[in-house]
């Protein structure tokens, strides 16, 4: 959470004006998000911080960064991605402080984390969501992008039963400088493949996204993660994602194929990169069988 005040309604409308009926909506992630309507449409309004303690260096690599995030959306066709808005990104002044603000489709939706905490999936949706997000992946790879930050927080469940990949906040281009100072990485740590915890960005590939999405499907199969144990601190943590590998999904849930269960924990969520797939289409031809066979 920020340690300002969000701005309110009536300043963000007096400077977005694209927009009516502006309403927050909520604050994480370094944005504070608002809707807004155009033509009785809802879209998502964001902010992005641009205080002026973080220094010139930190607020022109959150400006790129979203700039790039801007130019992801843009690229990225597919129906499991998110899509910018129809508004010029701008630089707004609300209280003395600047902020980037651009806009995003709407999408009603719940949260795949919060939904986690609530149930199991089951493997119709389990698969569903392996393959509408490895299309994703897929995808951004054709443009030599890796997202960096697959995690639950980050994929919607669509009130239409399909998934939606958000943020890329922090998505690397290796067509570009990198916009990472020193060796701490971007993204979430319990999320993260062994090698983008202990490399750059630019030594990683697709296959560290095809790890995060491991985890995510070991974690909606059976509402546990992988590797991560919170009762241990986060060296023990970390460590367990280095070394450790994942009980079979069949000790929580038997019902579970076990061709569904090897593709998981021994593909997706193996150590090595070279020992997961190759190419996305693979994963994808993969998931289509098992789905065909149950």
């Amino acid at each position: 959470m920020f340690n300002r005040n969000t701005p309110n309604n009536n300043d963000v409308a007096s400077l977005v004006t694209e927009f009516e009926e502006i309403e927050f909506l909520s604050e994480g992630g370094q944005k504070f998000v608002y809707t807004g309507t155009i033509e009785d449409e809802k879209f998502a309004i964001k902010l992005i911080p641009l205080y002026e303690e973080y220094g010139e260096d930190v607020k022109n690599t959150i400006l790129k960064r979203a700039q790039r995030e801007l130019t992801i959306m843009e690229r990225i066709d597919s129906p499991f991605f998110i899509k910018k808005g129809p508004t010029e990104a701008k630089i707004i002044t609300l209280d003395g402080h600047d902020y980037f603000c651009y806009s995003e489709i709407f999408i009603n939706g719940q949260d795949l984390q919060e939904v986690i905490k609530t149930r199991h999936f089951t493997l119709e949706e389990a698969i569903q969501l392996g393959l509408q997000i490895s299309s994703v992946i897929e995808g951004f790879w054709v443009h030599q992008y890796i997202h960096r930050d697959i995690k639950p927080n980050n994929i919607l469940l669509k009130d239409d039963g399909n998934f939606l990949l958000l943020d890329a906040g922090v998505a690397f281009d290796l067509n570009d400088v990198s916009l990472t100072r020193g060796h701490e990485q971007p993204g979430t740590k319990i999320y993260m493949s062994p090698e983008q915890l202990a490399q750059t960005g630019r030594e990683i590939d697709f296959r560290s996204d095809l790890f995060s999405l491991g985890v995510v499907l070991y974690e909606v199969l059976t509402q546990r993660h992988p590797f991560v144990d919170f009762s241990r601190n986060a060296t023990q943590n970390i460590a367990s994602i280095l070394n450790s590998n994942a009980r079979s999904i069949v000790n929580f849930r038997a019902e579970i194929p076990r061709s569904l269960d090897r593709l998981i924990t021994t593909r997706l969520l193996a150590k090595r990169p070279h020992l997961r797939f190759r190419k996305c289409e693979l994963l994808l031809q993969e998931l289509n069988k098992i789905r065909e066979e149950i």
